[in-house]
Parts: structure tokens; sequence; C-alpha cells
């Protein structure tokens, strides 16, 4: 007789239920650019198809439409109008991307660039540059400087008319200044920034202040938005270092994102054989799931078909993350190889998040990156997107309403209203879907 050990009782049931009384698909999210002519073509589809399949939507940093490098608002705007126009009785939210870095994509950067009296400066009075661009960064701790950074997230949303649901943070992190990452300071701007931990701490503060007063502002304007913040990773929690990004902003957002569930960092690259997965690291990202949900908070799972890393090279034009070396499945080399791979190597996954994730406000996005052509398919050019052109597997599953899980050891089982599954988080070939047993749900 199996017996099986409880692993929280703060586990609820799932209720993927629609307001008809019928099962509803698995709650998914997506977080995706557009930056290439490729990425536009077909457009109305593609958006479409986002209104039709997602719940939550996040349209990232740098939106291109080919006309102007700095409108990612403009862009975001546009998008956000014609997303609604086709589905206009979509409940889908749309989030607009900010984070704490200074992007040389967005119309709101010059307004900084302009201030330098609201620039981040080390004791020697030598601007500290950071992010891809190489750019000032906001100091958190002058009001001014917080009022400006809440203004570039907040207008955008603002503009929108009700159309954006709230904003996607990225960079929901404690920033450990006084830790000499990038020489940016100096006359040649190629000397270690001299940053004091007093300064460190009063900076963070100010940030964590800045993040509660843009979330009452999006509230202010619909109490449903959203503020997300990413990201609960394993780097701290890999170091020893616990989970700061949860303790610090938990009380601050809606929820998290997750963003590398079983890849990069959760993953064992060098490995030999299995598991290529780091078993504590996904138990971990369980435990901050569970806390979350007894918080009612959200939580968007990005998980991956396989467990995922370096190298992130293109694959058929787009940028992939890739599988570790010694991986059994065979590596893609082109977008239609990857279809196939999001199928085979989906069951695991699928697994773990049905049994260990899942919930009312627990979100599944699966996908190799960030381009659309990442999260929805290609029927005029199937070569060129790399999610399936039919994914019943996926979109066709009705889990409906799911007792809690339990637990013997790392042995998973949960049943749902069609179907239960078992799974081994140590095995990355256990993923099991049995038939529901009679009155098992009554």
């Amino acid at each position: 007789m199996v017996v099986y050990i409880w692993l929280s009782t703060l586990l609820v049931g799932v209720g993927f239920v629609a307001a008809d009384g019928e099962s509803r698909r698995i709650p998914m999210w997506a977080d995706l650019y557009l930056r290439s002519p490729t990425d536009w073509e077909d457009i109305d589809f593609k958006l479409a198809y986002l209104m039709d399949t997602y719940d939550v939507v996040s349209l990232e940093k740098c939106l291109y439409d080919g006309s102007n490098g700095q409108n990612t608002e403009g862009v975001f705007l546009n998008l956000t109008s014609r997303m609604h126009e086709l589905r206009p009785e979509s409940s889908t939210k749309i989030l607009f991307y900010w984070s704490f870095t200074l992007l040389n994509c967005y119309q709101s950067t010059q307004g900084l660039l302009e201030q330098e009296e609201l620039w981040l400066k080390d004791s020697q009075g030598f601007p500290v540059l950071q992010g891809p661009h190489h750019l000032p960064v906001w100091d958190f701790r002058l009001e001014e400087a917080r009022s400006h950074w809440i203004a570039g997230a907040l207008s955008p949303v603002t503009a929108s008319n009700g159309g954006a649901g709230g904003v996607f943070l990225d960079g929901t992190d404690w920033k450990a200044l006084t830790q000499c990452h990038y020489k940016t300071c100096g006359p040649n701007q190629d000397s270690c920034c001299e940053i004091s931990e007093s300064v460190e701490e009063e900076f963070n503060i100010g940030l964590g202040e800045a993040v509660t007063q843009l979330g009452l502002a999006i509230h202010q304007l619909d109490p449903s938005n959203l503020m997300i913040g990413n990201g609960l990773m394993n780097y701290d929690f890999n170091a020893g270092n616990g989970n700061p990004a949860f303790d610090l902003f938990v009380d601050k957002l809606d929820g998290f994102c997750m963003e590398h569930l079983m890849a990069f960092e959760a993953t064992n690259s060098n490995a030999q054989e299995p598991p290529f997965i780091k078993v504590d690291a996904l138990e971990n990202l369980i435990e901050l799931r569970d806390r979350l949900v007894q918080a009612g908070k959200w939580l968007l799972v990005r998980a991956y078909p396989g467990p995922l890393g370096q190298p992130l090279d293109a694959i058929g034009g787009l940028a992939s993350p890739h599988l570790p070396a010694h991986h059994p499945y065979k590596q893609p080399t082109t977008n239609l190889e990857v279809q196939q791979q999001m199928k085979d190597l989906m069951n695991f996954p699928l697994a773990v998040y049905l049994c260990a994730f899942a919930g009312e406000t627990v979100m599944l996005s699966y996908s190799m990156w960030y381009n659309i052509r990442q999260a929805v398919p290609c029927p005029l050019s199937p070569e060129d997107c790399q999610w399936p052109t039919d994914f019943p597997e996926l979109l066709d599953m009705r889990p409906g309403i799911g007792e809690p899980a339990s637990w013997e050891g790392r042995v998973c089982t949960r049943w749902f209203q069609g179907f239960g599954i078992t799974v081994d988080i140590e095995d990355e070939s256990s993923g099991t879907w049995m038939p529901t047993p009679p009155n098992t749900l009554e």
C-alpha cells in the first residue's frame, strides 16, 4: 500500500472552471517582443491568437515596428489597442514591461538623460552606468527620481484607457551596488564605482518605496490591474543566500514571475546523465509557490521544452537556449525541429506544473524564448515559428477541478476532474497520466 506524505497543507484545490461551469484550458501567460519584419507578418492573426490563448500577455522591452527605435511606449499602445479591437470580449490582461535599468528604446529615457541631478553617482561624483545600453541609473534615494521612474511605467498604462492591465516589473531584487560587477566609473569609465554600504541600503529602501507607490497608482487606475515582479529564480538559493527577492518584494507586488523553471541556473548543464535538473532548486520554487498561494498572490511560471540553458544561439533566426550537451534528445537546428521538441519534451515540465504548481492564479508559460514567433504559430509559413501549428496536446487539455497534491518523498500525485498525474521530480521520464478513479472528486 502506498502512503502519501503531504508536502504542505497550504496546497489548495485547482479550479480551472469557466463561468458557465465547463472546465477551461490551463491558465496560460506569455512574455514576448516584436522587433523584426518577420515578427509583424500576418500580425492580426498573431495578436488574435494571443488573446485567444493566453490569460496574461506581457509585451517586452524595446518593441520595434520598423519606424522608431525609441518608441516602445507607442508600439505598446498600438498593439494593445489592436488586440482589443480584434477580440473586444477578451479578458486577457496585457502588461507593460518596465525595469530599474534605463534602456535606450523608450520615449521616457531622454527625460532622465537630461536631468543629471537625478542620476546615481559614486562617492567621487562619477555616474553609475548599467544595463546593455550603458546608461545612468535613477537615484532612488531621491523623491524626484522615484517620481520620474514611476511616471515612465504609469504613463503608457494610463494612456491605454483600460487596454493595459498592469505592469511586468523586471529586476525585482536587491541591488548590490557595492560589488564591482562592471567598471563604469572614473574619468575613463574603466574603474569600479565607489559605493558605500549605507548608500546601497538607502538606494534599495528608496527603490522599494518606488515599487510601493507604483503599485498604488496602478491599482488606483483599476483595482484589477496587476503588478508582477520578475522574479523568483535560484541564483541566490544556489549560492546559499535564500530567496531575498521574495522577502523584499512579496508585500509590494501582486505576484511574481518564475522565469527559469528547470532551466538555466536550475539545470545541471554538465551532467553526463539524468537528472539534468537541480532537484533541490525545483523544491525551493515549489515551496515559494505554496507561500504565494497562501498569501493570495499571482504566480507566472515559465517552463521550457527540456532542461534548457546556455548557449543561447539562433535557431531558424530565433534566439534559443540549448539542451545540455549530454542530453539524450537531439539538439534541434531548425524551427520545425523545435516545434517537435515542444511536443516531445512537454510531458515532464507539464506534469511538474500540474502536480506541484497549478492553481487558480498560477499561470503557465511554455516556450523556447521571448519572440512572438515562439508563442504563436505561423500557419502561412510554419518554418518561421517555433510554436507548433497545431498543439492540441497542450491547448485542448481541460483539467477541471483538482484536489490538493500528495507527496511520497519526491513523487507527487494529484487528481483532476478528468485525469490524474504522478511525477517523480528526480526522474525526467516519470510523468504518468492516469484515468480518474471512480468518485475521486465527488
